[in-house]
């Protein structure tokens, strides 16, 4: 089956939102933010998750320094489009009341003429008034008619819904720009997260995603698995049992199971992060991550984490799914620990590791 035919099996409000994912992609990395947004997870860039999932948001890596400019910046890509939107309808009532304005105008000016011809003049007054107010109307139904179709000819739209009033400053809360995709008969909300990062993106890849309808290529960047893994076990040991969110034990115990790792890279990427922000007592840190296992607390926030996130079946790339059972809190903590502490030896001697861990036996290679 064809691309083209495919994407007709697919709800359509799915794959407008998912249409409209790619929009906002294509949008981004055609502007000057394209290498500084780092796009965290492209497993909803799909057509398999589009089929049984609504993708209505998406986060992106940004680094620190200059994050509150990027952050209005990104708010500007799309603030043009909305504008254009509202001029359209604001040029409408204008029109309207310019025309109310004239009429009523042309009336008072033909009241104030000899009263003589006032009765003729006042009569003439109401025939022009009513012809004007049917123009008006005219004019008006035209103008609706013209935008509604020009709208449904230009297709999908992305507009800002919500302008952010404040400026980002360090300490606040990830910041979210949020946005609609208008297609119609639907509106869909849509947020973009952001999330500041520190240091030195060591490894970036360059990814292309083709659009659903037209399949052109549209490339955007990411964290590759070693960067992500190095980044993701920082946070993890840097904040303990006050890390927010659970998503990074899941995408971590992910691209373990799934992916075959270069722990040197690894390794590599997790000694920059070191060397330009240190942990004190790394070694003690990595030990009370491993006690976690029995920690209920923790526990209890992976519990709810996954059943708040993760409770529908994975899609296959096929017309079958499967229903995979999730990964209990004390096999992430193992896997996890059995992957770092290798690299965590290493570093605290200012070493790189070697070793290519095998997701298949769940190991390194020896």
């Amino acid at each position: 089956m064809d691309k083209e035919s495919e994407i007709y099996r697919f709800p359509e409000i799915n794959l407008i939102a998912g249409c409209g994912a790619e929009k906002i992609m294509q949008k981004i990395y055609n502007s000057s933010l394209g290498a500084r947004l780092l796009l965290r997870s492209d497993k909803f860039l799909n057509r398999e998750w589009y089929r049984d999932n609504l993708v209505n948001y998406l986060e992106f890596f940004v680094p620190e320094e200059g994050f509150a400019d990027i952050t209005e910046e990104l708010e500007g890509i799309f603030f043009i489009e909305v504008a254009e939107w509202e001029q359209e309808e604001q040029q409408i009532d204008s029109d309207q009341r310019q025309e109310e304005s004239r009429a009523n105008s042309d009336q008072e000016k033909k009241e104030s003429q000899v009263n003589s011809d006032q009765g003729q003049k006042e009569s003439q007054v109401n025939s022009d008034q009513g012809q004007k107010e049917s123009r008006v109307s005219t004019d008006q139904e035209q103008k609706e008619l013209q935008i509604s179709t020009e709208q449904r000819q230009e297709g999908l739209q992305v507009v800002l819904y919500q302008k952010r009033n404040e400026r980002w400053q360090m300490g606040d809360k990830n910041p979210r720009i949020r946005l609609k995709i208008i297609e119609w008969p639907f509106q869909i909300p849509f947020e973009l997260e952001l999330i500041p990062y520190a240091g030195t993106a060591v490894q970036v890849e360059e990814k292309i995603l083709e659009d659903s309808i037209s399949q052109e290529k549209i490339i955007y960047h990411m964290f590759s698995k070693e960067e992500y893994l190095s980044r993701s076990f920082y946070k993890i040991v840097e904040d303990l049992e006050l890390i927010s969110p659970m998503s990074w034990y899941k995408d971590s115990y992910d691209i373990l199971t799934t992916h075959m790792v270069s722990g040197r890279k690894v390794s590599e990427s997790f000694g920059q992060l070191l060397l330009e922000n240190s942990i004190p007592l790394l070694k003690e840190r990595l030990e009370i991550v491993d006690s976690f296992q029995d920690y209920k607390y923790m526990e209890k926030r992976w519990e709810n984490y996954m059943s708040r996130f993760w409770t529908k079946p994975l899609p296959l790339c096929g017309s079958d799914e499967i229903e995979r059972d999730d990964p209990k809190w004390h096999q992430v903590i193992r896997l996890c620990v059995r992957f770092f502490t290798p690299i965590f030896d290493v570093a605290l001697k200012n070493e790189l590791f070697i070793g290519d861990w095998m997701p298949q036996i769940g190991r390194y290679l020896d």
